[in-house]
């Protein structure tokens, strides 16, 4: 099962704001992250919030809440959500 991914207008503009080929990977990554939202290349932000800069040379920041215990112990998705937090050129949380 595939967690529910809640991406804001604001985000949404910025990653449409992007060039075809960086929208195309973010994209494939977003659809990734709903199937397993702890990747192996991962950054981490802040407790349960994460990033991960992509082949494009984008970041893409994300926060995952539900029972994370349940998702790191079992692998189970279900219950989970991820909220992007935003998709940049620049590191999160930098003035970048």
């Amino acid at each position: 099962m595939s967690c529910k991914l809640h991406v804001a207008d604001a985000v949404k503009q910025d990653i449409l704001d992007c060039d075809p080929e960086a929208i195309q990977q973010i994209g494939g990554f977003l659809l990734a992250l709903q199937e397993n939202p702890l990747p192996k290349n991962r950054s981490e932000m802040d407790r349960g919030a994460f990033y991960c800069r992509l082949r494009c040379g984008y970041y893409v920041a994300w926060e995952v809440s539900g029972d994370l215990m349940r998702l790191v112990s079992t692998g189970d998705t279900r219950g989970i959500s991820i909220r992007i937090l935003g998709v940049g050129r620049g590191l999160p949380g930098s003035k970048r």
